[in-house]
């Protein structure tokens, strides 16, 4: 389960645990060593960007065939992470590309260098398109 496990290991080493209730999908964080869980609204916008990101992850492996994984779709999800959890966030994704077609679109300078440094990722530029151009041919 790479929503738990992410969160756990990876990008969120603080947190041991992800909640969610089943009565209103209210999702809840659990800090390492701690009982109670807290409210997904406490909690600052890169950590929950990078746990929504985690449980997109999760939710596309539950909805997959083993045959023929579904592909992903990613419109800057860590625009909003540190630096720092999103390198490590990247390395996910990264992994999860191994086994499916993932697409990341971005504007983010940080995303592209490091795209750019790892072989396994092919970098696409759309620079000089601007809006409402068309090709004509």
């Amino acid at each position: 389960d790479i929503g738990v496990t992410g969160v756990q290991t990876c990008a969120l080493p603080i947190y041991e645990d992800v909640g969610i209730d089943p009565g209103n999908l209210e999702i809840k964080l659990k800090l390492a060593g701690q009982v109670d869980y807290i409210p997904f609204s406490r909690v600052s916008s890169g950590t929950r960007d990078a746990v929504a990101l985690l449980l997109r992850t999760s939710i596309v492996d539950l909805l997959s065939n083993a045959n023929e994984p579904v592909p992903i779709f990613l419109d800057d999800p860590l625009v909003h992470v540190d630096h720092q959890r999103a390198v490590v966030l990247l390395e996910v994704l990264s992994g999860l590309a191994e086994q499916r077609q993932l697409f990341y679109f971005t504007q983010d300078d940080r995303v592209i260098a490091w795209a750019k440094e790892n072989p396994a990722c092919r970098v696409h530029s759309l620079e000089g398109i601007t809006a409402g151009s068309t090709r004509s041919g």
